[in-house]
């Protein structure tokens, strides 16, 4: 697989991990039994705001490599095989997502790291092997944290997701 089309991947990936993220945003809006008419008055005050909240507020992309960044929340375990191929940060009104790419990685390093992650209390939403590629997705309230593993390339992709409350 070509490096564009991995990067093409991974940001799909880190899309996903902004829906899955928003699923945390939104959950108490469908589950509050106090109040039936929630959901109605939340559309009708997101149907009148004139505040965007998904519109990006920051963007930060190193394809230098780099280093594990200091704002990612240290409920978070580090990642800390391999090198670095790059990085990036985004920031919406209602979101951060963190993405780092590792190389010179293989699988066992893919699963001590669903171990630290589960460690930290992160339960395992999702994981699925096709061939030589694996995709993990854990969740802890705000967090979602999706491991990508590329055998073929020998990357790990990290994306890291903080719903904004």
């Amino acid at each position: 697989m070509e490096k564009k089309q991995t990067q093409t991947i991974l940001i799909a990936v880190g899309i996903t991990a902004l829906l899955v993220g928003g699923y945390f945003l939104l959950k108490d809006t469908f589950t509050n039994e106090d109040d039936t008419n929630t959901t109605e008055e939340n559309e009708d005050e997101s149907s009148s705001s004139t505040n965007n909240e998904d519109e990006l507020v920051d963007m930060d992309v190193s394809t230098n490599g780099g280093k594990w960044s200091s704002d990612i929340p240290s409920s978070i375990p580090e990642f800390d095989e391999g090198k670095i191929q790059s990085t990036s940060f985004g920031e919406t009104g209602t979101a951060k997502v963190w993405t780092i790419i590792f190389e010179n990685v293989d699988e066992n390093d893919l699963d001590k790291y669903k171990s630290a992650l589960e460690n930290k209390g992160f339960e395992n939403v999702s994981t699925y092997t096709v061939d030589n590629n694996s995709v993990i997705m854990t969740a802890k309230e705000p967090y979602t944290v999706l491991v990508t593993y590329n055998g073929e390339e020998e990357t790990i992709g990290v994306t890291i997701t903080e719903v904004l409350k």
